[in-house]
């Protein structure tokens, strides 16, 4: 009974579901490390590619079973292809996008054009939820580095029968090394603008019963942007931990813990003038400064009943975000008011500092089993947040603002009860049914202390204000599937989706005397219909999935600013996405792994209200409609070019595209795409291994993000964003004892 269909833990937030299971597509992480790397072998002798195993319903199976739209990526290309954060994840999965706004904590994820639109004025608007372990982690946090990680599966489409609360476009689901993976190592590398990292890991079998394993990591690099007041900006320094630990407790109880620390510190870019000539450059007369700590643990505890197996997963997190930034850049400021930059050069005035604080938990237990054929699960989860912000700003020019502080206290408290069931209709027919309720309160208290000035004259303001709204969420899923042959599933599902509505944190209408009430924007829903096909081919050898969807979503969570009063707010719109996916895998010979997804992608805002500045007709925002990935991994014996020792070499090439998409709700510019080509490369023999590696080789200069910032004097509109990655080089040797 131990391994019936619904056993691992399912760290939710509570959304509500009733949702089914089976759509969609499925991944391939490509890795070349043959025999090594755990590859299997034919009878021919070939190297056949790597078993890819996911957790997308809570218990381990083959990509191809899970019923559901699911990409993979495992630890052997999480390691050779360099994938360090959900940056370069997002990039190797079809119709997903990484929001990149310049600035940790306000980083979000979009898939099929659904996304975390709030702008990062609120704390907890995401679509994507995102988990380690099963653990729930904040949007504030989402950014950090990969270290120590099995794999990576991102799950496309509504998950919230399985996954919870705000994961109304998806979920990305990470899962650290087993603590039974016995390894210790150590590796170093160095590049290009100062990059250093170190890593090291200790782990293994303790007794019988009991394995633990801890990976540290350092990395840093200089900065790369110059500051035209002296220096280069987006520097950083950052430090992490992963500490794990399982045990056997006895012949039915197993437990299982991780816990997981990270901290931060960068001179990061709130933002840079998109249209300078000589982007990215920036003015700013203080050095911005960042610190981003995060703590977070699981613990997992399961009992065999058997005729059922019970499931407890609790979750906690701990994140402080501190930061400091100078709010005129004078290369945007002077093209926004059309004064020389160095009128904005005075480092007393226009600044912001902030500083947040989340405590999270979250508790779920869950009974699952089988009988007469039939999946069974049933379950309860509790949440809680409590929110912390506090935001002072000073705006004296070009036009006296305001100089105070806002304040935020968001509690968060949500209950949910969801069930499934998987029921084979017939030998080749499977019919899966999720339900999730939620019901979720979340409280505002806060306000802005300080001056608002009119016509010239400050007028002082102390507006706290109080407030409360509950939101009942019933989302989930009903799909059927049918396997066509032994190795091609088709299948059908329409699944429900939602995160609930609240408060922004960062509600800039309570420092205007013409408004006196908290901003609150209401719960969001999508309707998600999707056929797709995924299989296998020649012996296991090719791989490939492919998935149509459309997706309806009402009341939409959007960013809003209005800049005759520079208020910022969060608003309601419908959204209309629709599109499809393919992703193939094959070794053509042995050795030689190439792999390629491609997701197209249509989207439109169909309703919104005056005032949310939405273009109706428009397309949503941070939604590319093209996105495309190709890697070839090539691995093959040093006897092979000549060289003994028994070594191997490993070369790799990646590109991938991002197409055209539109910056804002308002659809005032659309953004090129860009293309971004990296190179790896690597020799092992016995315990050692050496590497380089070229990230951005063509050096590419894009806008990841940008919007609309005002009008210049002249009606040229003006626009801000973040600055695109850099070229790097390097690299580096492991060692293992």
């Amino acid at each position: 009974m131990r391994h019936s269909r619904f056993k691992p833990p399912t760290s939710q937030k509570y959304g509500a579901a009733f949702c089914v299971v089976l759509p969609a597509v499925a991944t391939f992480g490509l890795s070349a490390h043959a025999q090594d790397a755990g590859v299997p072998v034919a009878d021919d002798g070939s190297i056949l590619l790597d078993p890819l195993i996911v957790s997308a319903r809570k218990r381990e199976e083959g990509v191809f079973e899970a019923p559901l739209s699911v990409s993979r990526i495992g630890r052997d290309e999480l390691e050779g292809a360099r994938v360090s954060d959900n940056n370069d994840i997002t990039r190797r999965i079809p119709n997903t996008f990484f929001v990149d706004s310049g600035v940790r904590g306000f980083n979000r994820f979009s898939i099929r054009g659904i996304g975390d639109l709030g702008g990062g004025f609120a704390p907890d608007d995401n679509s994507v939820g995102f988990f380690i372990n099963g653990v729930p982690v904040p949007p504030t946090a989402i950014d950090g580095p990969l270290l120590d990680i099995e794999r990576v599966e991102v799950l496309r489409g509504p998950q919230s029968a399985l996954f919870g609360r705000n994961t109304q476009a998806g979920a990305v689901s990470i899962i650290t090394t087993d603590p039974d993976d016995q390894e210790v190592s150590l590796s170093a590398e160095g590049g290009n603008l100062g990059q250093r990292k170190v890593v090291g890991i200790v782990g293994g079998p303790i007794s019988d019963a009991a394995s633990g394993r801890i990976a540290f990591q350092y990395a840093g690099r200089e900065g790369d942007v110059p500051n035209d007041l002296g220096g280069d900006l987006r520097g950083f320094d950052a430090a992490s931990a992963v500490a794990s630990f399982k045990a056997t407790l006895g012949d039915s109880t197993d437990l299982s813990f991780f816990g997981r620390y990270e901290y931060d510190s960068e001179d990061v870019l709130l933002r840079t003038f998109s249209d300078d000539p000589d982007f990215p450059r920036v003015r700013l007369d203080v050095d911005p400064d960042q610190e981003t700590e995060n703590l977070q643990a699981g613990l997992t505890l399961t009992h065999d009943f058997g005729f059922a197996e019970l499931t407890s997963t609790t979750g906690f997190h701990y994140g402080d975000f501190r930061f400091f930034n100078d709010q005129t850049d004078g290369r945007l400021f002077g093209a926004l008011t059309g004064l020389p930059p160095a009128a904005f050069d005075n480092p007393g005035i226009d600044f912001a500092r902030q500083d947040n604080q989340e405590f999270r938990i979250n508790q779920e237990v869950r009974l699952s089993g089988e009988a007469s054929g039939i999946d069974w699960l049933v379950g309860g989860n509790v949440f809680y947040s409590d929110f912390d912000q506090d935001f002072f700003i000073d705006v004296q020019s070009p036009f006296p603002l305001q100089t105070g502080t806002f304040d935020s206290h968001i509690e968060t408290m949500s209950y949910d009860v969801f069930g499934a069931i998987g029921v084979p209709l017939t030998e080749r027919l499977t019919l899966d049914g999720e339900l999730r309720y939620t019901h979720e309160r979340e409280t505002f208290d806060g306000g802005f202390i300080g001056a608002f000035t009119a016509l010239g004259f400050p007028l002082p303001i102390n507006n706290q204000q109080s407030d409360s709204a509950d939101f009942d969420l019933i989302t989930g899923r009903i799909a059927a599937s049918f396997a066509v042959t032994d190795s091609v599933k088709a299948y059908a599902s329409y699944a429900r989706g939602a995160k609930a509505g609240g408060f922004s944190s960062l509600d800039t209408d309570l420092a205007n005397p013409a408004f006196t009430t908290v901003d609150q924007f209401e719960a969001a829903f999508t309707d998600s219909f999707e056929v797709g096909v995924r299989g296998t081919a020649l012996d296991d050898k090719v791989r490939f999935a492919a998935a149509l969807f459309y997706n309806e979503t009402s009341d939409e969570q959007l960013a809003a600013f209005d800049f005759t009063t520079f208020t910022a707010s969060i608003e309601n719109a419908d959204t209309r996405t629709y599109g499809g996916e393919i992703e193939i895998s094959v070794e053509p010979i042995q050795g030689l792994e190439l792999a390629a997804a491609l997701g197209l992608l249509d989207t439109e805002i169909t309703d919104a209200a005056a005032g949310t500045g939405a273009l109706v007709g428009g397309k949503v925002p941070n939604a590319p409609d093209v996105t495309f990935r190709a890697r070839a991994d090539y691995a093959f014996a040093a006897s092979d070019v000549g060289i003994g020792g028994g070594g191997q070499f490993r070369v790799g090439a990646e590109y991938q595209h991002v197409g055209e998409r539109t910056a804002d709700v308002g659809n005032t510019r659309s953004l090129d795409g860009f293309g971004i080509i990296n190179l790896q490369a690597g020799y092992e023999v016995g315990k050692f291994k050496a590497f380089a590696f070229a990230e951005n080789v063509a050096g590419e200069t894009y806008i990841p993000s940008t919007f609309f910032f005002g009008n210049a004097p002249s009606g040229t509109p003006v626009f801000t964003g973040a600055a695109s990655a850099p070229r790097k080089f390097g690299g580096g040797i492991k060692v293992r004892f």
